[in-house]
């Protein structure tokens, strides 16, 4: 700040001769403190920045004035040469600063031309030659130190930058080059040595020297650099999440390789292109309580300066502690971010719905009990050996038996995929298996696949978990948006719905593998007798026939059970769509349905949008509906009308828009990116690594997540400061 220069030393003048305008210039900065108000005049007066650039009348060339440097205390310009060499108490560029910004243009042009602004340009050309200094040779010592250290950290850093992101573990047994267990960090400088003259020469200068040796390719430095890399991250993320206001929430836990529960916390926020999920950390928490995990939370987003009152949504699985209405995360945050809805994992509650049908019959639980049995071939390489034999012997690449997941349900589609495509192949290497006496009698399981009832269950399965598979992929695309994901479930409710008068359908396709034919008749299982009562008659009791039995007992039940957990899991979106479920359909409603939107936002949001809302609803589902809005992208309107906005600057003419389509975009659909942190967390603290502290933990993961943006973070000034620091230590 020149403002700040009093007095001006010697040692003053040597260190801005040195590093030049570009850092006291301001020439881009905030002019707010330079205002001033004169006679007759219904505005104030500032400094602008085009008085930092001379334009020429005649040739109408412009060039920038370098020597112009403005203080942003004083609110006041300086010479830059003026005020480091002019004594001259008359020259207000060199002694109190110009202010006088309605005589501006006249003021600087005749500086610019003044005898003491040449005097002082040739003071300051003289000092920057540094021909005839004393130090001359100290200086160019300096700065070839600084350059050499400074190609060392950069490599350096582009090695641990390497690793972090890729979640690999960065040091081995020793530090020994040339030593085989010297880690990846050593391993991979070693491999760059290779092909890189410069840092072998450096390896050959200061590797192996010992302890009091400063080569910058220890493991001391590598831990430097990560909490430095993390730290510039986390800063990024921190500054985008508090630029962005609205935001929502997503608290997920798991134990890690330790048995230490592991809580991430996950943001969801929009930027000028859209909508981002970004990692921030794993949360330290007393208890499962409801009540201590919105504590930590909390702690953590007033830490880091973030008002929880900007919250607008949070997702959690459908654990108690968590998503209950009472005494749950979710009745916590609600009490202080009243707008912080509750949204449940859409994928996550797919697979509570599959699990819910899975369990709802004897039937379905012995089908799936039947396929998890089907693995037992991967217990033996031999029965292995010759499960391939016999789906090879077919044209068709036919799928292996899969072994079931209670986290997975994709998996569940693949198991009972392979068993329908390879049927009849399974049954029949089965039937070589039952005729080997070496087999155990538990293998020999061929006569449960005859059973007609087995035959189409798979095929029923089948069909539904294909559906649901699909649903689910498309569910956790990243660019789901909220109103499209509830329609995606009830178009699979009224898909479970049209499957309950299908039977017949299915019941044919069983019967087409070979093996079944008929139904499975227990004849030894006594027949229960109902308790008649004495008014009933004398009407005989009529036994259902095992078609109809196999049909009302289990098809209708499984399908019966399927449609009121989707109808029960969709309630749970009805809040928000009521709030926002207008937008996709926003063209086409009436001026009427709009005024009536409108006023339900405006109970819900009376603290962010204004009274005029409405009016703004109206003109703006007008301009959508013109050419020039009409540009697809291939992501959804809602996303389109945000960028819409944004990139043709219409923020001021549709505020509240601007605001309504912020928080319906930053609102949580899925828990995948907590997921996909628990994945990266077993990578990086696995057996080998269990012992890693957690502070190191949440930094490897952070990097390896939210590589993107690692990538994107421009370090030169973090290894011009490291290399300052070391040519400061070396002997000049």
């Amino acid at each position: 700040d020149p403002g700040m220069w009093s007095p001006v030393t010697e040692e003053l003048r040597s260190y801005w001769v040195t590093k030049g305008t570009d850092e006291c210039q301001h020439a881009d900065g905030d002019f707010s403190a330079s205002e001033r108000k004169y006679e007759h005049e219904q505005h104030p007066r500032r400094c602008t920045r085009s008085m930092f650039q001379r334009v020429y009348t005649k040739s109408g060339e412009v060039s920038e004035r370098k020597w112009l440097i403005y203080s942003p205390t004083t609110g006041s310009v300086y010479c830059f040469a003026c005020k480091l060499f002019s004594n001259d108490q008359k020259n207000h560029f060199g002694n109190a600063g110009f202010q006088d910004w309605k005589h501006a243009d006249r003021a600087l042009s005749m500086h610019e031309n003044s005898e003491c602004h040449r005097r002082a340009m040739v003071s300051l050309t003289t000092h920057m030659d540094t021909e005839g200094r004393i130090d001359k040779c100290l200086v160019t010592q300096y700065r070839a130190e600084k350059q050499y250290w400074c190609d060392v950290l950069h490599r350096i850093l582009k090695v641990v930058r390497f690793l972090a992101e890729r979640g690999l573990a960065l040091h081995g047994e020793n530090e020994i080059f040339g030593s085989p267990h010297n880690g990846n960090f050593l391993g991979i400088v070693e491999l760059i040595v290779k092909y890189d003259a410069f840092l072998a020469q450096h390896i050959n200068k200061h590797g192996n020297m010992g302890r009091g040796h400063v080569p910058y390719l220890s493991s001391t430095i590598c831990e430097v650099f990560i909490a430095l890399l993390e730290e510039k991250v986390f800063e990024h993320i921190v500054k985008e999440l508090k630029e962005a206001k609205y935001f929502s929430v997503l608290v997920d836990s798991i134990p890690d390789i330790s048995n230490l529960d592991q809580l991430t916390c996950v943001v969801r926020y929009v930027l000028p292109n859209g909508p981002v999920e970004r990692f921030l950390t794993f949360l330290d928490f007393e208890t499962h309580s409801g009540q201590d995990i919105a504590k930590s939370l909390l702690q953590f987003f007033e830490k880091i300066g973030v008002n929880i009152a900007d919250c607008q949504g949070q997702s959690y699985d459908n654990a108690s502690n968590l998503s209950g209405k009472y005494q749950g995360m979710q009745a916590w945050i609600r009490e202080r971010s009243e707008n912080a809805v509750y949204i449940p994992c859409c994928a996550h509650s797919l697979n509570l719905v599959g699990q819910c049908a899975v369990d709802c019959c004897f039937t379905a639980i012995s089908f799936f009990s039947f396929v998890q049995k089907l693995y037992f071939f991967a217990a033996s390489t031999k029965r292995w050996k010759v499960l391939l034999e016999r789906l090879a012997e077919t044209n068709e690449k036919l799928p292996v038996v899969k072994n079931l997941s209670e986290t997975r349900w994709s998996v569940h589609t693949d198991a009972v995929t392979a068993l329908r495509k390879g049927y009849d192949r399974i049954k029949a290497t089965l039937d070589h298996l039952s005729c080997d006496d070496s087999q155990k009698p538990d293998t020999r399981i061929e006569k449960t696949m005859e059973k007609l009832e087995i035959s189409i269950m798979t095929e029923i399965w089948h069909t539904i978990l294909e559906r649901f598979h699909k649903t689910s992929a498309k569910l956790q695309d990243p660019k789901m948006d909220f109103n499209t994901a509830p329609v995606l479930l009830e178009s699979l409710h009224a898909f479970i719905n049209s499957l309950r008068s299908q039977f017949s359908h299915f019941e044919e396709q069983g019967k087409n593998h070979k093996s079944c034919v008929d139904y499975y008749r227990n004849e030894l299982h006594r027949r229960r007798k109902r308790n008649r009562q004495y008014d009933d008659g004398e009407s005989e009791e009529t036994q259902l026939l095992p078609c109809e039995s196999f049909r009302i007992e289990t098809y209708l039940v499984i399908m019966d059970k399927l449609s009121s957990a989707l109808a029960q899991r969709l309630d749970a979106y009805k809040e928000v769509c009521s709030r926002f479920g207008f937008l996709s359909k926003l063209t086409s409603m009436s001026v009427g349905e709009i005024h009536d939107t409108a006023k339900k936002l405006l109970q819900y949001y009376s603290t962010y949008l204004e009274d005029c809302v409405i009016e703004e609803l109206v003109h703006f589902s007008e301009f959508v509906k013109t050419e020039f809005a009409r540009k697809s992208s291939g992501d959804g309107p809602e996303i389109q009308m945000y960028r819409l906005l944004v990139q043709n600057g219409l923020q001021d003419t549709f505020p509240n828009i601007h605001i309504i389509l912020h928080m319906y975009l930053c609102l949580m659909i899925l828990n995948c990116s907590g997921e996909h942190s628990f994945s990266k967390m077993v990578l990086i603290k696995n057996r080998l690594r269990s012992t890693m502290h957690q502070e190191r933990l949440n930094m490897l993961t952070l990097m390896s997540i939210e590589h993107e943006i690692l990538r994107t973070i421009d370090f030169s000034d973090l290894i011009n400061d490291f290399a300052e620091r070391k040519a400061r230590k070396r002997p000049l």
